[in-house]
C-alpha cells in the first residue's frame, strides 16, 4: 500500500505578485500552526492510540469512479482540496472558497468539523455520518505533555491572531505568533491562564484544555468556520468580540460544550493503515 498522504495547507511565500508568483513560489512556507495540526494529530493517533473497538468500512464510490486512494484530509478548512475517493476525518469547508472549486463527486467521510460542513456535503449528494468535531480537540487525550503544560501555568495571558492579522496584534506583550514552532505555540497556549484569539485553533486548543478564551471576530475570515466548529460541539450563538481591546477587557470562563471525544476517535480511518489496524485488532481480541 502507498503511504497515506495527509492533505493540508502550507504553501510557500511568493516573491512576486500575480498568478505566476503563486505558481513559482520559492519562499519559506507559511507554517501557520492551525494548518500543521492535521499531520501532527494524525501522528499522535497512529503512534499512541490503543483499544479502538471498531474500524469503519470505506464507503463505496459510484460505478466507474476511480478513487484517489491513500489521501486523508483532517484538520482545517481544506475541503476544497478534496478529490473523488479521498477520506475525510474532521475537515471543514472554507467559507471563502467559491462552490465551483469543489470538484469531488464522492468522498469517504468519517467525520466533519460541524453541521454546516455536513449540510454543504449532503446537498452535494455526499453521505456524511453524524460524527463531529475538530480533531485538535483530541490533543489532551493523545499527548500527556499537553495536559502537563496546562497544569503548570506560567502566563497570565496569551493573545494569538489569525494568520492574516499578525501585524495588527504583534505589538501586544502577550502576543503568540501562530507561525512559531508548533510545539511551542501549543505549550504557550496551554500554560496560559487566559487566551484571546482570532485564530480558530487558538480557540480550539484553549477550549480543549478548559482555558477561558475570548474569540475576536476575524476581519480577514468569514464566520463560517467558527460557526461550523461551534455547531460541531453542540453550540450556537456563542458570544464573540469585535476587537482585541474589548476582548481583553471582558471576563471569560471555560466553555461549556456538549461534545464527547469518543465518536471522533472511533471514526479515525484506521483502514488506511491496514497493518496497524490488524495489529490493534489482534491486541483487543
Amino acid at each position: 500500500m502507498r503511504p497515506v498522504k495527509l492533505v493540508h495547507w502550507n504553501p510557500r511565500e511568493t516573491r512576486t505578485g500575480g498568478s505566476l508568483g503563486r505558481l513559482t513560489a520559492t519562499g519559506p512556507r507559511k507554517d501557520n500552526f492551525g494548518d500543521l495540526l492535521g499531520p501532527y494529530v494524525v501522528e499522535k493517533v497512529v503512534r499512541t492510540t490503543r483499544g479502538l473497538t471498531s474500524y469503519p468500512v470505506p464507503r463505496r464510490l459510484p460505478p466507474g469512479r476511480s478513487p484517489r486512494t491513500g489521501h486523508l484530509l483532517t484538520i482545517g478548512s481544506v475541503m476544497h482540496f478534496a478529490r473523488t475517493g479521498d477520506t475525510v476525518w474532521g475537515t471543514g469547508v472554507n467559507g471563502k472558497i467559491a462552490p465551483d472549486v469543489y470538484r469531488f463527486t464522492s468522498l469517504d467521510v468519517r467525520a466533519v468539523r460541524g453541521l454546516h460542513t455536513q449540510k454543504f456535503l449532503t446537498e452535494r449528494g455526499i453521505d456524511v455520518p453524524d460524527v463531529y468535531g475538530d480533531p485538535a480537540l483530541l490533543l489532551p487525550h493523545l499527548d500527556p505533555r499537553v495536559t502537563a503544560w496546562a497544569a503548570d501555568k506560567r502566563h497570565t495571558l496569551a493573545v494569538i491572531p489569525n494568520l492574516n492579522e499578525v501585524d495588527d496584534w504583534k505589538d501586544h506583550p502577550a502576543f503568540v505568533d501562530p507561525r512559531g514552532p508548533l510545539d511551542h505555540v501549543i505549550e504557550r497556549l496551554a500554560r496560559s491562564e487566559r487566551v484571546v484569539s482570532s485564530s480558530l485553533h487558538g480557540l480550539v486548543i484553549s477550549e480543549a484544555l478548559d482555558i477561558p478564551v475570548a474569540l475576536v471576530r476575524s476581519r480577514a475570515e468569514p464566520s463560517f468556520k467558527y460557526d461550523d466548529y461551534f455547531s460541531g460541539t453542540g453550540r450556537t450563538d456563542v458570544h464573540t468580540f469585535d476587537d482585541l481591546d474589548t476582548a481583553l477587557a471582558a471576563r471569560t470562563v471555560p466553555a461549556e460544550m456538549s461534545w464527547d471525544p469518543a465518536p471522533l476517535l472511533e471514526a479515525f480511518p484506521w483502514d488506511l493503515w491496514p497493518a496497524r489496524t490488524a495489529r490493534t485488532a489482534q491486541a483487543t481480541a
